[in-house]
């Protein structure tokens, strides 16, 4: 089983939240505040650990004087696209409590945890539900929902648990599996060692059970891995990516998971499939995010982390990622599903920002901009204004390699806001024409797009009080020249570079102090920061 969706009113941090979640991995982002702890505090209710959790007083939703007397957590669980014979049939104790949904045209089974707190007692009701939220009325009700969590256990990486990362033989069943899979690499491949082999498998184990766990103890026993072992790692991931064996990636998902269990304390079950769940993934050395990304991909099952670093983005596809943002009022869950954009804003994204610009998943406000010079400049001339474009939650993204309109309609599906400036040539014009096709009314255009009235920035800056910063450049004089305008740009460019040029300017403008800066540029500053904000003046 999989676990489809979370469905938390009045948990926590957490007053209203509804999340799916993908059957491969799903990656979560966003500011600090949003509630990854609530949540992850949520999903710890349908650990094997807190079977039958009753509520404390500490769960419930508290803001501003304001306590909430209930909260309810549903878990919605669907069967495995994944694994071809996997039927409800089988397990006579769930079919019983499951239904049809036809939204998803899968079994479903949905259990839901309230709690209600009258007079500082506090009640805690466990049930399977129905399609329409109706209670079903089952017997040996434990006995099924035990059921459940041991085919699906979910197990969650927390920095504050305790393993034993190293590997040894103690438990028979580990020690089978690990056999098994270098036997199976060893028939599979002539290019790895059987010595090769233990030594990268002997990474992944502490790897999953060490690293990922941000487990900082000092254990002397343990031979932290080496270079060589993660290189070694990273071929046995080469290795898996070309084999076309699902066989071999099941019993790793075995030696893994019986490996995470039995230092939990406990056996996985025969016909279990887990859920790992991590939190902060990604904060160690890149190397290390790397390698473990790629084994965690090849690991066939359900994987939800958490992650605060722009490292793990090019290693992911659009679905991937579920980026979630907290307002005053509401938290707010955006995620791109399959083929909700076309192939050609799909691959231009990949590469655009997933790849060369990760960072700016994390920003509140795309600040989208012609070219690398307009970066250079507007980062600079901002903050001689007095804003910190970084920490206005701004990334400037330049659009002009991929076309804007694919950038705008990934920023609306994701939740990010965007603010267009174009220059005033035919090019400019054009990507204006473009956002004026995109916005609903000239309201919505003027709150999202400038368009410099100048053929480019260059141009621009030029016609505003920053014309001797290019003469000095072009010809070592800032006297009149009776030359057009273009020319002593590009005779500057030819001489400079296009970001000398950028510096330049911005060593005059903090000479001169923000009076230098250009009233438009001003005015298009507040709007970007207005809209990071979430807020909009006239």
């Amino acid at each position: 089983m999989l676990l489809h969706s979370v469905e938390i009113q009045g948990f926590k941090g957490i007053k209203d939240l509804y999340m799916n979640f993908n059957s491969d991995i799903s990656v979560l982002i966003g500011e600090n505040s949003w509630g990854s702890s609530s949540l992850l505090s949520a999903l710890a209710v349908i650990t094997k650990e807190n079977f039958l959790y009753n509520c404390q007083d500490h769960d419930f939703y508290y803001e501003e004087d304001c306590a909430e007397e209930c909260l309810s957590l549903r878990f919605t669980y669907i069967e495995n696209p994944l694994i071809a014979d996997e039927s409800l049939q089988v397990y006579p104790e769930l079919s019983e409590v499951s239904y049809f949904s036809h939204q998803i045209r899968k079994q479903v089974i949905c259990y839901q945890v309230t709690a209600n707190r009258v007079d500082k007692v506090i009640t805690t009701r466990h049930h399977f539900i129905d399609e329409d939220g109706a209670i079903l009325e089952v017997d040996n009700f434990p006995i099924r929902l035990r059921r459940l969590l041991d085919i699906s256990p979910l197990i969650i990486f927390r920095s504050n648990r305790l393993y034993k990362p190293i590997l040894k033989n103690e438990d028979q069943r580990v020690k089978a599996f690990y056999d098994l899979l270098i036997q199976q690499f060893s028939e599979e491949n002539s290019r790895l060692t059987e010595r090769e082999l233990k030594q990268g498998l002997y990474a992944a184990t502490l790897l999953l059970t060490y690293y990922l766990v941000n487990n900082k103890q000092d254990e002397e026993y343990i031979r932290k891995p080496t270079l060589e072992d993660w290189q070694v790692l990273d071929k046995i991931n080469d290795l898996l990516d070309q084999m076309d064996n699902t066989t071999t990636r099941h019993v790793m998902m075995k030696l893994f998971s019986s490996i995470i269990f039995y230092r939990m304390g406990y056996a996985l079950p025969e016909d279990a499939l887990p859920i790992l769940c991590i939190k902060n993934f990604g904060n160690t050395h890149p190397i290390v995010t790397s390698v473990g990304m790629r084994l965690l991909n090849n690991i066939p099952v359900q994987k939800i982390l958490t992650s605060n670093t722009s490292d793990l983005i090019p290693m992911l596809t659009l679905p991937n990622i579920i980026r979630i943002s907290r307002s005053a009022s509401e938290i707010a869950v955006n995620q791109v599903l399959p083929k909700e954009l076309s192939a050609s804003t799909n691959r231009k994204v990949l590469f655009h920002i997933f790849h060369r610009r990760p960072i700016a998943l994390f920003a509140r406000c795309w600040f989208l901009v012609e070219g690398e010079t307009e970066i250079w400049l507007l980062r600079e001339l901002a903050e001689i204004c007095g804003h910190n474009l970084n920490a206005e939650g701004i990334a400037l993204v330049e659009f002009a390699q991929c076309g804007v309109l694919p950038l705008i309609e990934y920023a609306e599906a994701m939740g990010i806001e965007w603010y267009v400036m174009s220059d005033g040539d035919a090019a400019g014009r054009h990507y204006a024409k473009t956002v004026r096709s995109y916005c609903q009314d000239k309201e919505t255009y003027y709150r999202h797009m400038t368009q410099l009235p100048a053929r480019d920035i260059e141009n621009f800056l030029f016609q505003k009080g920053f014309s001797s910063v290019y003469k000095e450049i072009a010809y070592g004089s800032s006297e009149f020249m009776n030359i057009p305008v273009h020319e002593i740009i590009q005779k500057a460019i030819q001489k400079s570079s296009k970001p000398d040029l950028a510096l330049a300017v911005c060593d005059y403008a903090r000479v001169r102090g923000a009076r230098a800066i250009p009233n438009l540029l001003q005015k298009t500053f507040k709007k970007v920061i207005d809209l990071s904000k979430g807020s909009m003046s006239d």
